[in-house]
């Protein structure tokens, strides 16, 4: 399921990436962003070790789900008050 959302992904956002002319991207600048990713993987791995994922995920699922619908509660408000025929102060 998740390789057809992929390649859905991928042929709708093709034709919009190959407008761009994109930079080559040199070796060292390669080379750099391999060697952060590789440390942020080790960190994640480590973490891992003492508390793992499957632990913390529905715990960042629910963190992640009511930070959104506060954020969103917040910006709908603050649209609302902007009308003033509503009288919402």
């Amino acid at each position: 399921m998740l390789n057809l959302i992929e390649k859905i992904i991928d042929i709708a956002l093709s034709p919009l990436i190959n407008l761009f002319d994109f930079p080559i991207v040199p070796l060292e600048l390669k080379a750099v962003i391999n060697f952060v990713l590789d440390y942020i993987e080790i960190g994640i791995l480590l973490l891992d070790f003492f508390c793992p994922m499957s632990l913390i995920r529905p715990a960042i699922d629910i963190f992640l789900t009511v930070y959104i619908i506060e954020h969103t509660y917040h910006i709908i408000l603050w649209v609302l008050k902007k009308i003033p025929m509503l009288g919402i102060e």
